[in-house]
């Protein structure tokens, strides 16, 4: 999902939609404010930039102890000015209870996260093209929806079966594998069995329906230890192999799944970790046409390049299941490989604990101090919280910092009204079952 560059004529027009909505945020791209607003943002980031030896994280969340504090405002000129920097910035509005991202810009709050997942999370995979779905895609999807069943795709008389339990992968197979790549031969090659023992073992496999390698454990030639390594090339290969595909079909078949089922990770050797390290080969955020299509339909312009929104859309009725949710895990992994940051504008901490839930998701927390009007013990609160789930707190922006009496620039002022404790009615639409 390459960042497209806007035309300078739609770029102007965002502007001037963003002046007529922005009402009481003061951006850094409204030209009647002082350069010193300006500077007082790419101060905070450089200073995010070299406090972390040169490698921030790619996502950070911006939050407050309480509402009012002018987190929000913090949030978009802080994105503002990384995306003038060069950076490609996403601008995520995670606030799902009292969203206000989408005024700044003249956006359409239901064009957002919430109604981006359902489209995303509601797809049936009984069986389809791999036009239109990629191997990504299906590896996502199920995941989303925590399938458990035997997907099956072939391409030009290839048969790869792949079962999923709870959305995660437990076993692969290739039917029709060159011999040369067969675990049997994996193992000969590294010493580990002679082609006799391998021989032997082929032919009680006819009559036990068992792996290959589990065979091999029972009749003592080879301990978990020893197939590990060979398992991983072996697995490596046919997932790259599977992802490679861009052509043929593919059908999924729900089915209970049996606990006492010989599966690679089921011989006790193996485990979810195991399969979970095989699949970080950066090859889940790849082959993704239909996620990847989804997700360019809801991102929205704003007047500097490089920079995209994603407001909130409908409001749910369970803002904090839903921000701790597989589903946000999963869009969150493939939104972090296309982009350089990721700004999640939250919620305040003592407010709800919807920031808390999404600290766990994130690089670091920045949090966010109305000077003269925070209260001390509800920011020591704030902290309390954050560091209770081991949240990596980055550091405090001090808001409304005088500048007469301490010397320092002074940041925008957010006076819009928020209450958390009356949230606006739940959308119907909003709600994943």
């Amino acid at each position: 999902m390459k960042m497209i560059k806007e035309p300078e004529e739609k770029q102007k027009e965002t502007l001037k939609k963003s002046k007529r909505n922005n009402g009481s945020y003061s951006l850094i791209i409204d030209e009647n404010l002082s350069s010193s607003f300006s500077e007082s943002f790419k101060t905070l980031r450089t200073n995010i930039h070299y406090s972390f030896n040169e490698k921030p994280g790619k996502l950070l969340l911006i939050t407050s102890s309480f509402p009012q504090e002018g987190k929000t405002t913090m949030a978009i000129n802080l994105a503002l000015t990384m995306a003038q920097a060069g950076q490609k910035v996403l601008l995520l509005d995670t606030d799902l209870r009292m969203p206000s991202l989408y005024k700044v810009f003249g956006h359409d709050r239901n064009q957002g996260l919430t109604k981006l997942l359902i489209d995303v999370y509601t797809p049936n995979l009984t069986e389809g093209d791999l036009s239109q779905y990629g191997i990504g895609d299906l590896f996502h999807i199920l995941n989303m929806q925590g399938k458990s069943g035997l997907l099956t795709i072939s391409e030009n008389g290839q048969i790869y079966h792949l079962r999923f339990h709870d959305g995660y992968l437990k076993d692969a197979q290739w039917k029709n594998r060159p011999e040369e790549e067969r675990i049997g031969n994996l193992l000969i090659e590294s010493g580990k069995i002679t082609p006799d023992q391998q021989m032997k073992a082929l032919k009680r496999q006819v009559y036990a329906q068992e792996k290959l390698g589990t065979i091999l454990m029972n009749m003592n030639l080879i301990s978990p230890q020893d197939l590990e390594g060979p398992l991983k090339l072996h697995l490596a290969g046919l997932l790259r192999q599977i992802y490679s595909l861009r052509q043929g079909k593919f059908s999924f078949k729900e089915e209970r799944f049996l606990e006492g089922y010989s599966s690679i990770s089921g011989n006790g050797w193996g485990n979810n970790e195991f399969f979970q390290n095989i699949q970080k080969l950066k090859l889940k955020t790849e082959n993704i046409p239909f996620i990847d299509q989804k997700i360019s339909s809801y991102l929205q312009d704003c007047p500097v390049n490089n920079l995209k929104i994603l407001n909130s859309g409908p409001i749910p009725s369970n803002p904090t299941e839903l921000l701790g949710s597989r589903r946000i895990q999963e869009l969150i992994g493939i939104l972090k490989e296309r982009f350089d940051t990721i700004i999640f504008d939250s919620p305040p901490v003592n407010a709800v604990s919807d920031a808390c839930i999404l600290s766990s998701q994130v690089d670091g927390v920045i949090l966010v101090v109305h000077v003269g009007q925070s209260n001390r013990k509800g920011v020591q609160k704030c902290k309390q919280q954050l560091e209770a789930v081991k949240a990596n707190i980055y550091g405090v922006i001090l808001n409304r910092l005088d500048m007469k009496k301490n010397g320092y620039y002074s940041y925008g002022y957010y006076r819009h009204h928020y209450g958390y404790y009356h949230q606006q009615k739940p959308d119907q639409s909003a709600e994943l079952n």
